[in-house]
């Protein structure tokens, strides 16, 4: 399973097909013959233009669809030249509403909470970094409900991203409330030494010399423009994993038009769908229009006799 795009990911269920030896079964009198596997496009088809591009295949009425998953379309791939060896090829889509809901959506709530901590006064740091401390904890409960969602995996998916960028913000958001802290702890005269913070620049920097309000308006700026930096990179994220959903779907189509032996329909809609549901998954009652070959426990991939 490739898993980098999830939850918008799509996945290929390869079934390879292959004749075993003919044997004296399959002999004509003294001749023995040969027996191959072909799609749509028959035997002779050897040109893009040749056979059916877009047909062939179909689901059955009772066939089981997945429940986390939408048949996108179904291909069948022959070997060129045509010998014993024919592949289907399931293509599925997952229907990223579960984990949008369970962790994507719960994520961007954290996200968003987390600028209202900016209406905490700056000189208040312990309830800045307590809220701020809530936010981060809350995101590593979602976190296990990801890795209870998926198999282990040496790499990162798309919502691991979401979810290590909504970290990186947060961790952001504290280094702000401490260092606007830092900034401001000197403007209080009636504060001992021993009460303030340590001094981390070394006196190269005089906290006495920045009022409260220079500092308000450098971190309302900062602010806006990190608002502003989110939702462009929410959009540009979205849109980035939509097109490369899209890309997959016009590679197939591109594949199944200028090889022969291969055709490719389209499964089921994803919306509008008609079915009734047992024991968790979804029973199609609707076969895909224009088709009438019966796709569970018999293929369109018929047995053609060669010299």
């Amino acid at each position: 399973l490739n898993l980098r795009t999830f939850p918008l990911d799509t996945q290929i269920l390869p079934i390879c097909l292959k004749v075993r030896g003919t044997g004296k079964h399959f002999q004509a009198g003294s001749k023995e013959q040969n027996v191959v596997l072909v799609g749509p496009e028959g035997e002779e088809g050897s040109a893009p233009k040749d056979g059916l591009r877009r047909v062939g295949h179909s689901i059955s009425d009772s066939a089981d669809l997945l429940p986390d998953f939408l048949i996108q379309s179904i291909m069948g791939v022959r070997s060129n030249p045509p010998d014993r060896r024919y592949e289907m090829r399931i293509v599925v889509e997952r229907e990223p509403g579960y984990a949008l809901r369970n962790v994507a959506f719960p994520c961007l709530i954290v996200l968003l909470f987390s600028f209202t901590i900016f209406s905490i006064p700056i000189q208040d740091l312990s309830s800045r970094l307590e809220n701020t401390a809530t936010c981060l904890l809350a995101m590593m409960a979602f976190q296990g409900t990801i890795k209870d969602m998926l198999p282990a995996v040496p790499y990162q998916t798309a919502l691991d991203r979401y979810v290590m960028i909504v970290y990186t913000v947060l961790m952001i958001h504290g280094l702000e409330h401490a260092v606007l802290f830092l900034l401001t702890t000197g403007a209080r005269e009636d504060w001992l030494w021993a009460e303030r913070p340590a001094d981390f620049f070394h006196g190269s920097l005089d906290y006495a010399q920045i009022s409260h309000e220079t500092v308000s308006i450098a971190e309302a700026i900062i602010v806006q423009a990190e608002a502003v930096l989110l939702v462009l990179w929410h959009i540009y994220y979205v849109r980035y994993l939509i097109q490369l959903r899209k890309t997959g779907k016009d590679a197939r189509l591109e594949f199944s038009d200028e090889w022969a032996g291969v055709s490719i329909v389209k499964g089921p809609k994803a919306f509008g769908r008609s079915g009734t549901r047992s024991n968790g998954t979804w029973f199609n009652n609707r076969s895909l229009s224009g088709q009438s070959q019966n796709f569970s426990g018999k293929l369109s991939a018929s047995l053609r006799r060669g010299n």
